[in-house]
């Protein structure tokens, strides 16, 4: 256990109050344009040529060609 780590005890205090459930709603008026200036997305190349990526998908059986093949059904589709 970390040095100085304290555990959190819930305590009651009062009559039982039922928990709020908040509920955040995110539309194109919440994403402030400017909070991604320089944040680009990368690209499917870059993103299926990194070293991470690539471990990941031979875990997990994943073969590139096959991920690809499927990519391009998909765009095909969505047209």
């Amino acid at each position: 256990m970390l040095s100085g780590a304290t555990k959190a005890v819930p305590t009651l205090v009062g009559p039982r109050q039922p928990a709020r459930i908040v509920t955040r709603v995110f539309d194109h008026r919440s994403r402030r344009p400017a909070c991604y200036a320089g944040n680009a997305e990368p690209s499917l190349d870059e993103v299926i040529g990194d070293p991470m990526v690539r471990h990941l998908m031979a875990r997990d059986g994943v073969v590139v060609e096959s991920l690809m093949s499927l990519l391009d059904e998909v765009r095909l589709r969505l047209r």
